[in-house]
């Protein structure tokens, strides 16, 4: 199981590992990879969750889509449904 991470700890080290020249990473380029959950008290937490990993099946794919997150915004189901 893939553990998810607070995104206050994902960016600072997702930076260190990227060249001088691509700093800062942005977030954008994780659209697709991971799914964002924020939890009560307003902390925001990353868990890898490839697009391309997903069933090619429409039935399949939204199943477990809504398996993992149960709610989505238009713009955060948008690129694991391309």
């Amino acid at each position: 199981m893939i553990k998810s991470l607070p995104m206050s700890e994902f960016m600072p080290a997702w930076s260190a590992l990227c060249p001088e020249e691509m700093r800062p990473p942005k977030e954008e380029h994780l659209s697709g990879l991971v799914v964002r959950t924020i939890t009560p008290i307003g902390v925001e937490y990353l868990k890898y969750f490839p697009q391309s990993s997903l069933p090619t099946d429409p039935r399949e794919r939204f199943n477990r889509l809504f398996a993992e997150q149960p709610r989505w915004t238009l713009e955060e189901i948008t690129p694991f449904i391309r």
